[in-house]
């Protein structure tokens, strides 16, 4: 109270009900505000909290994508390898059945070859013996 003026004249009483209704309409609109200052910061800390789980949920899957990814990346090299084995032991049964044929070959040819020999030989000391003109088999 200011000294020597009192709040009972209607012209203050007047002035101080429109200051306090003022001042209500003020406290109102700022709680207004703040209350919508509020739902707009919780809305938001909810869409970065959604963002965040929709992130972490992302980094799982990319981590099992990686895990994956290291794992048929291993299958794969231990595939090629087996591949490149397989082709290894592939041209070394080749040379083996190779070296068995051309073996068999051999051993089949050397008789033949030997029988010829005799043969010519033979041939030989009958035309020498005989004295007739046959084409010997040097010739042929």
């Amino acid at each position: 109270m200011v000294s020597g003026t009192t709040y009972s004249e209607p012209g203050l009483h007047q002035i101080w009900a429109q200051a306090s209704v003022c001042v209500s309409e003020l406290e109102c609109v700022e709680r207004t505000e703040l209350k919508q200052t509020v739902e707009e910061l919780e809305a938001e800390l909810k869409a970065r909290e959604e963002e965040l789980e929709t992130l972490r949920e992302e980094v799982e899957k990319a981590s099992q994508l990686q895990t994956q990814r290291d794992s048929l990346t291993q299958k794969l090299q231990e595939t090629e390898l087996k591949g490149a084995e397989l082709l290894d032991l592939e041209q070394r049964l080749e040379r083996e059945s190779f070296r068995r044929s051309l073996r068999s070959l051999l051993d089949t040819l050397n008789p033949k070859i030997l029988q010829l020999t005799e043969l010519r030989d033979t041939q030989t000391l009958t035309h020498t013996h005989t004295h007739t003109h046959t084409p010997s088999y040097e010739t042929l």
